[in-house]
C-alpha cells in the first residue's frame, strides 16, 4: 500500500515525509534478509506528531523475529540526534520486555528511519474512550507503569549528575551521551548538573529567538540591539542563585522517557481475566538523563498529560508514591515551584510551536503577544521573590 496525498503544511515536521512501497520493501529486505515481505499499511496521521509510521507485515521462519513490524520515519526538524537518540534508549532498555526491539535503523541520508518490534495493544488514550474502563482497571495499569519508571530510576543511576541524550558509538555500540535532541544550540552535553543543563537551555532558546523568521516579534525579550537583554540578564544574575538547581532531590540526574503520556503507553486485555495490563511503552525520541521535574515538564502536564482522566491521574500517583518515586505531591513546593518557572520560562522565550510557522501567519502577533507576557510574567516573579528574600 502506498501513501496518498495528504494536506500537510509545509510547517509541519511530516510535510513530505514518505517512502515509496519499493524504498519500504528495500528497507526491510536488507534488515531482515530472512524475511517475505506481505504489506505495509501507513498508521493514521494522528497516530504520531513527529513521525511517519507504518504498520510492515512479514513472514519468516525465524521465533526471533515478529510478523509485525513498525516503520518509523523522522520528521524533518530534527538530523540524526532523534533517531540516534530513540536507538540507544530502546537498547539501554531492552531486557525490560516492555519496549521494542529494534531490527535496523538509519540516521543519514534524506530520511532518518527505525525498524522496530510492534507491540501488543493499543494506546491508553484509545482505552480510555471505552464506556467500561473501570478503576481497577486504571490503578493496575498505574501500579506497573510505576514499576517500570522505579526499575529505570534504580537500574540506570548516574551517580556523578552527568545529564542528556544518548547516542550509541563504535563497533560495539556502546550507549554515550549524545547531541541534545531537543535544542541544536545547546552545548556543552553532557551537563554535570541542573545549573549548567537550565543555563544551557535558556541560551538556546535566545539563539532560536534571535535566528528564527517567526519569532521576530518578540526580540525584545533578548537582543544584542537593546540596552538590557531581559533573559540573558535573567541567565547572568540570577539563574546561578536559585536553590532549585543544588536541591539534592531535583538536581539529581534520572532515567527520563520525556513524553509519557497517555498515546504512548499500550495496554491490552487478558484473554481470560479481561484485566486491563500495561504491555508497552513506546517514543523513546525524547528520553535520556535529565533533572527530576524534566518528566513532567516534558509531558506537559503536573501529573503527565492533561488529557488523562483526573482519576487515572490519581491513581498514577499513588503508585509513584507507593514505590518510593518523587511526585508533585510529595516534592518540596518551593522547588517544584522554581523548577515549574524554570521550564516555562525557556519554553515561551522561544515558543516551539510557532518557531516553523511562516512570517505572515495570522497566529503569530497573538500568539507570541501571549508568550511575550508569560517571559515577563515569569522574570517578575523570581525578581520579587529574590528581592523579598534579599531585603
Amino acid at each position: 500500500m502506498t501513501d496518498q496525498a495528504e494536506a500537510i503544511p509545509p510547517h509541519h515536521p511530516l510535510h513530505n515525509v514518505s517512502l515509496t512501497l519499493p524504498e519500504i520493501r528495500t528497507i526491510v529486505s536488507t534488515a531482515l534478509p530472512s524475511t517475505t515481505f506481505i504489506s505495509s499499511t501507513p498508521f493514521p496521521p494522528n497516530a504520531s506528531y513527529n513521525n511517519k509510521l507504518y504498520h510492515i507485515a512479514v513472514d519468516t521462519s525465524d521465533p526471533f523475529i515478529p510478523r509485525n513490524l513498525v516503520l518509523r520515519l523522522c520528521g524533518r526538524h530534527w538530523t540524526r540526534t532523534k533517531t540516534v537518540n530513540e536507538v540507544a534508549c530502546l537498547s539501554l532498555l531492552a531486557g525490560t520486555g516492555l519496549v521494542p526491539r529494534v531490527f535496523g535503523w538509519c540516521a543519514e541520508g534524506p530520511q532518518e528511519w527505525i525498524l522496530m518490534e510492534r507491540m501488543e495493544g493499543r494506546s491508553l488514550a484509545e482505552e480510555m474512550t471505552v464506556p467500561d474502563l473501570t478503576m481497577e482497571d486504571q490503578e493496575r495499569v498505574a501500579e506497573q507503569l510505576a514499576h517500570a519508571m522505579r526499575v529505570w530510576r534504580d537500574g540506570m543511576r548516574r551517580d556523578d549528575g552527568s545529564m542528556g541524550n544518548l547516542e550509541k558509538v563504535g563497533e560495539d555500540g556502546s550507549v554515550v551521551f549524545g547531541p541534545f535532541v531537543d535544542g541544536v544550540h545547546a552545548r556543552g552535553y553532557p551537563w554535570t548538573s541542573y545549573a549548567g543543563y537550565a543555563r544551557a537551555l535558556l541560551e538556546d532558546a535566545i539563539v532560536s529567538l534571535s535566528t528564527k523568521p517567526a519569532l521576530e516579534g518578540n526580540r525584545h525579550l533578548d537582543s544584542n540591539h537593546v540596552k538590557i537583554p531581559l533573559v540573558q540578564s535573567f541567565i547572568e544574575t540570577t539563574l546561578p542563585t536559585l536553590p532549585v538547581l543544588y536541591d539534592p532531590v531535583f538536581s539529581s540526574s534520572v532515567f527520563t522517557h520525556g513524553d509519557m503520556n497517555a498515546r504512548n503507553i499500550l495496554v491490552s486485555r487478558d484473554p481470560t481475566t479481561y484485566q486491563l495490563k500495561l504491555s508497552a511503552i513506546v517514543d523513546f525520541e525524547w528520553a535520556g538523563f535529565f533533572p527530576l521535574y524534566h518528566e513532567f515538564a516534558a509531558s506537559e502536564g503536573e501529573a503527565f498529560d492533561p488529557s488523562m482522566d483526573g482519576c487515572l491521574d490519581r491513581a498514577l500517583l499513588n503508585a509513584m508514591e507507593k514505590v518510593g518515586l518523587t511526585t508533585v505531591r510529595t516534592a518540596d513546593p518551593v522547588m517544584w515551584k522554581q523548577a515549574k518557572a524554570l521550564d516555562g520560562l525557556r519554553t515561551n522565550v522561544a515558543p516551539w510551536w510557532l518557531m516553523q510557522l511562516d512570517v505572515g501567519n495570522p497566529r503569530l502577533p497573538g500568539e507570541l503577544a501571549e508568550a511575550a507576557e508569560v517571559v515577563k510574567g515569569i522574570l517578575g516573579e523570581f525578581a520579587v521573590t529574590f528581592s523579598t528574600q534579599n531585603s
